[in-house]
This record gives C-alpha cells, structure tokens and sequence, in this order.
C-alpha cells in the first residue's frame, strides 16, 4: 500500500533531507546512527535496511506514507520523541509520526517477516498514522504490511493503527493439531504447551451448556470456519492458551494463542478496542453508518464473524460478531461485540474471533 509519492524532484527531496536530518540528528539523536550523507547506500529495494541512517528512514517513509501531492514539506520534532512531517496546505493537511523512539533496534515492521519477530521497538519505529482526516472522515491511509505466522506458514495483515499499537488486520486462524508443542519462542505463553485437542472441521459439536461446569470450561475447543475472513472461533481457555480456566484468580491473563510478541486485547488501556474507538472517536451520534460498519471498515477493518454457540451452532456470520479479550469475571470473561462497540462478559464455552495486537 502507500500513499502518492510526492511530486517534487529527487534533488528538491535530497535538499530538504539532508538540510534537515544532520541538525535534527545532532539535537536528539546518539551519535551512533549511520551518517546521513550515506543515506544513498542504505534503502535496498524501496525499503531501508535496519542499519538505514534517520535521512534515509525519513526520506522513505515520505515518499511512500505521506497521501498528498506535491506541497510544502515541514518536518519538526514532536516533544523529543521523533520527527513529525507535515503539509502546509491546511484544506489536505497530513501529519505522521516518524521514530517515535530511537532504541538499538531501529527497524520498522517493514524489515522482518515473522509476526514472531514483531518486538515492541518494531512497531514503535512504524510511522503512527493520524485518527482522521481534516474532514472528521477515519483516515484509513495507514502503515501496512504481510507477516507470517511461523507455527504454520499462514500469513496475515498487519497495521500500524492511530492508537500507536500494530494490530493484525485479520483473524487468526491457527488450527491446533493433538500432540504438538508450542513453545515461548512461537506462542504467547511463558512454558511449553501440548496441543491436547485437534481444531474441529465441522460445527454442530457441542462445548457445552447455558450454565456450563468446570469441566465443560477447561478443555481445549477450537473450529475452523474455513473461510480466511472469519478465522477461527475458539472457546476462552483456547484462547488464553490454557491459562483462562473455569475460576481466574488474575483479572488479566497475559498469556495466550497469539503469536510470540502479540497478546489479546485488553477491555480498557493502551492495546484495547475501547482504545480505538476512543482514538478514532467512532460513534453512532450524527453519522449515517452504524458503529459496526465504522469498525468493519479499513483501517481497523474487524469482520462480523458470527460466533460458535455452545450447542455447537454457528450464527451470525456477516451480521455480527465478538472478540475474546484477556480479561475475566470469575466465571465468565470479556469479549468485544463489534455490533455495539461494547463489552458483553459470556461464559467461556463461547467460541469467538481471536484478533491480536502486538505487545
């Protein structure tokens, strides 16, 4: 993906950088980043490479992520924690954070392919996109790329939302197999793990009943919906990995079935949904479209997946959907209904969606 590239020429741009750069760098920057006038012999195939000095970052992620035309450029600092670029053209005004952190790790999402690589410096160095448009409009140009899934090969959307945090675009859809071992360097969990249930093929299994017991609740259930838009639907102890038993003593698991370096959502906070729909501020009030529709929509792009009911029935695909999130009520847990934009606590035979962002 990618905005327009800016219209001006490839001196007017080498200008602007390194006018810019070596005086920005030397005010905010250690002085262990790659000199910006080698800046030509860092970007590889569009893409700068994880040693690319801050000039080549910059000038890459303006030519490919700024959605204007040819405009004034103005690049500033942003409170010491990177570089904000800007138009001047207030009727298509844009503005992206550059590097909001500078670490040892200095690549972007662009630069690896493995969600499992995804490290909290990644997606820190991943431009954040603004909320919306001068026009209140959702601003749905954002940072985006693929990365795989190593447990199985299975690859996935992944962006970098307005809240600051990368999100998978899509949900997961690990199928489990009986007798595999997940580990710490693949899966969400502190301790290997033996896969005790195979992912079932088919519906009409049941997970349990209304008022499920402990043993209905602490088993491992998972269903492929065999559609790659709708994922997988999995029960809440499937979700957790395990950890989100019958009783939780802990309010918030913080293990889970996502990917090494990704976690559930919470219900509040950084790494929410009630986070995003505060950043994006999507409301029913005044608008002609639903909530549902707002969050359905690019770039938070949730799909209305239906559940798996504990008799074993699948309903509401297309129509609506839920969300497991890592927190818990005593027997029952939180999950994110994208009709509404609210939280619903349902007991833990459910089987819902699993969207991870990452940690």
């Amino acid at each position: 993906m990618g905005g327009k590239k800016l219209g001006f020429g490839r001196n007017f741009m080498k200008t602007c950088i390194f006018m810019f750069a070596p005086l920005l760098t030397m005010m905010l920057l250690p002085s262990v980043l790659v000199d910006p006038t080698t800046a030509e012999d860092t970007i590889e195939n569009e893409v700068p490479s994880s040693e690319a000095s801050l000039s080549a970052s910059l000038r890459f992620k303006i030519e490919n992520y700024l959605p204007t035309d040819e405009k004034t450029l103005t690049i500033t600092t942003d409170n010491g924690r990177g570089y904000r670029i800007s138009t001047t053209d207030e009727d298509d005004r844009e503005v992206w954070s550059i590097i909001p952190e500078y670490t040892e790790d200095k690549r972007t999402f662009y630069d690896i392919s493995y969600l499992q690589e995804m490290t909290a410096a990644i997606c820190d160095a991943t431009p954040t996109p603004r909320a919306l448009l001068d026009d209140g409009e959702i601003n749905a140009n954002v940072p985006e790329t693929t990365l795989i899934d190593a447990r199985d090969n299975t690859s996935y959307t992944v962006r970098k939302l307005a809240d600051g945090k990368c999100w998978m675009a899509q949900n997961l859809r690990y199928n489990f197999s009986a007798g595999k071992v997940l580990t710490s360097r693949d899966t969400n969990i502190k301790s290997d793990l033996v896969i005790p249930e195979n992912t079932q093929t088919e519906a009409g299994i049941s997970w349990g009943t209304d008022q499920p017991s402990e043993s209905e609740v602490n088993i491992f259930r998972s269903y492929s919906s065999h559609n790659a838009e709708y994922g997988n639907y999995y029960n809440w102890f499937a979700a957790t990995a395990g950890t989100g038993k019958y009783y939780t003593p802990e309010k918030t698991t913080t293990q889970s079935i996502c990917p090494k370096g990704w976690q559930l959502p919470k219900t509040v906070g950084a790494r929410s949904f009630k986070r995003l729909i505060e950043v994006y501020e999507l409301t029913n009030d005044g608008k002609d479209v639903t909530l549902g529709d707002l969050l359905t929509d690019a770039p938070i792009s949730f799909v209305a997946s239906g559940n798996y009911y504990n008799d074993g029935i699948v309903a509401g695909q297309g129509e609506w959907g839920d969300y497991w999130t890592a927190d818990a009520a005593n027997i029952v847990a939180a999950s994110f209904d994208i009709e509404t934009g609210e939280m619903n606590y349902n007991h833990k035979n459910m089987g819902f969606s699993v969207r991870c962002v990452a940690k």
